[in-house]
């Protein structure tokens, strides 16, 4: 059993976590816009764009799986992959970028494999939050005899 001070983890440890996947999926999509019909004008605007596209499908993804949810289930994913695609054809120019052609697809794609593979090394998914949530909960309803292990 894991002890309750391995759950607790400092928000600076996870902010740098996400901070990493940022920065990795920055120079992902500049990276590829050498190979791709895509085009970067500002490394500046593609931060821009990456924390608009971040916030995007933060805030509004729900909303939007929810409305697209048979088109989602439909396309086993390829779907939201399109979606985002249409995010990078839209907005792109307002930030700067000209995407085209095969990067409206790739574009996505690389930064989904990215954040996957990332998520994966870094351990982004970690249930200690749950798991400390569920220990206060117990040392709530456990007046007397606090342990160190959940049960």
């Amino acid at each position: 059993m894991r002890d309750i001070n391995e759950l607790k983890q400092t928000p600076g440890l996870s902010l740098k976590r996400y901070l990493v996947l940022f920065i990795a999926n920055l120079l992902g999509l500049y990276l590829i816009s050498f190979g791709l019909d895509f085009t970067v004008t500002n490394l500046y605007r593609v931060v821009l764009f990456i924390f608009f596209i971040s916030l995007f499908n933060a805030v509004l993804w729900p909303i939007i799986t929810k409305i697209y949810m048979p088109l989602l289930v439909w396309t086993f994913g390829v779907g939201a992959l399109i979606l985002n695609g249409g995010l990078f054809a839209f907005f792109g120019p307002y930030f700067g970028l000209n995407i085209s052609g095969l990067g409206v697809i790739l574009a996505p794609l690389t930064i989904a494999l990215i954040t996957i593979v990332l998520s994966t090394i870094l351990g982004l998914e970690d249930d200690g939050a749950y798991y400390q949530a569920v220990m206060r909960e117990a040392q709530r309803k456990r007046k007397g005899d606090i342990k160190d292990y959940p049960g």
